[in-house]
């Protein structure tokens, strides 16, 4: 029984020494998940720093956008009232211009006489030239088309008698 008491004792001790052990391994563990419990607070807590910083810059973003937008819409009406505000003024500056460069209406005697100093513009500039009877039927059937009433044709017929005191045009028509 001595035998026994003895291996009895040793197995005690040495269950006592793997209790120690165990309860120091514990002890590590404990102040191991401690270690990691802080590093993971540490890590909540820089997380959650990260998130506010984040949170408040997504805020200035909105608060930037609103801004520009606002902005935007400012400066959009500006443009638009000044846009208004040129084409009124140029209206004013067109309706002043506009009458002065609006040709003159001719008259139909003034008609007569351009279109008739065209067609006798060839003769009359080359002093060698002379006009033909055909050049004259001509001029005359060139007028009845600017001169449709009779007192347009009397019009023409004074302008010729006119022309017809001219030296130089009875020189080119043979006029008497």
């Amino acid at each position: 029984l001595g035998e026994d008491n003895r291996e009895m004792k040793r197995e005690i001790s040495r269950l006592e020494d793997l209790c120690i052990k165990m309860e120091d391994e514990i002890a590590n563990t404990r102040e191991q998940n401690g270690i990691v419990r802080n590093g993971i607070d540490g890590f909540e807590e820089k997380y959650r720093a990260i998130k506010n910083k984040n949170d408040g810059i997504e805020r200035s973003f909105v608060q930037m956008n609103k801004q520009i937008d606002q902005q935007t819409a400012r400066i959009d009406s500006i443009i638009a009232a000044k846009l208004v505000s040129c084409e009124k003024q140029s209206e004013k500056v067109v309706a002043k211009i506009a009458p002065a460069t609006v040709p003159k209406k001719e008259s139909d005697a003034e008609k007569l006489k351009r279109y008739c100093n065209e067609i006798l513009g060839n003769h009359l500039a080359n002093d060698n030239s002379k006009a033909t009877d055909e050049d004259y039927t001509q001029l005359v059937e060139a007028a009845k088309k600017f001169m449709k009433s009779d007192k347009k044709m009397q019009l023409f017929d004074e302008w010729i008698k006119f022309l017809s005191f001219k030296s130089s045009v009875c020189n080119v028509f043979h006029i008497p």
